[in-house]
């Protein structure tokens, strides 16, 4: 699974309209490639997401609410 934090409001302020959503790698679209980096190593990669809107059932909480906690409300 992979976790992005997206901008679902367009029209709220630059700290709000912000959903957190989780993305099955496995689903059409995602291509991820590997960076090597000077040692070799390849501890990182590139994700791209292409095509088709990510499920509303994978929002985590509610919508444009991103991560905050129940504490914050």
């Amino acid at each position: 699974m992979c976790i992005l934090l997206v901008r679902t409001d367009p029209d709220a302020p630059k700290h709000k309209g912000i959903s957190y959503i989780l993305v099955d790698m496995h689903s059409p679209g995602i291509t991820v490639r590997p960076l090597t980096q000077i040692t070799g190593e390849r501890g990182f990669n590139e994700v791209f997401l292409r095509g088709r809107a990510r499920p509303k059932k994978n929002i985590v909480g509610e919508k444009n609410h991103g991560c905050r906690s129940r504490s914050l409300r």
